[in-house]
């Protein structure tokens, strides 16, 4: 019985201690980063360029489309990706087969080659948090 309330105690302080530490994290969108929105109808897949990692491809019911991240551009491209492989290509970033990742499964990169890192944790399960950190932080 001791060894169960010693165990709970230990788990109460260091989710206390956890806690503490997200509450330091910034919010917000970070220092040269500008927050935008798109609406993409009926998305299915997304993945973004190796090569160009401002380039993302969004495969939705409305067909497949190229956006520039760093303009906000949009293009419809025609639509030419494997589902079964996870794979697509796209008008703009000919010569790359692009990692996607949606309703069929996959997954996106959690990192850059800039040193740039997503994190997902979940203090109060199930709720989800992202956070990024720049740089190698």
């Amino acid at each position: 019985m001791l060894d169960l309330v010693e165990r709970e105690h230990k788990e109460k302080s260091n989710r206390k201690r956890i806690f503490k530490i997200i509450e330091q994290i910034p919010e917000g969108v970070p220092a040269g980063w500008e927050r935008k929105t798109l609406a993409v109808g009926g998305l299915t897949y997304i993945g973004f360029s190796e090569i160009h990692p401002e380039y993302l491809v969004c495969i939705s019911s409305q067909g497949q489309s190229f956006l520039d991240c760093t303009t906000g551009e949009k293009r419809y491209v025609e639509e030419l990706y494997d589902e079964d492989d996870l794979i697509a290509y796209s008008d703009g970033i000919e010569s790359e087969k692009v990692c996607i990742a949606g309703e069929g499964g996959g997954g996106l990169r959690h990192y850059s080659k800039t040193g740039n890192i997503l994190e997902q944790i979940s203090p109060i399960w199930p709720a989800q948090q992202i956070i990024f950190m720049p740089n190698y932080c």
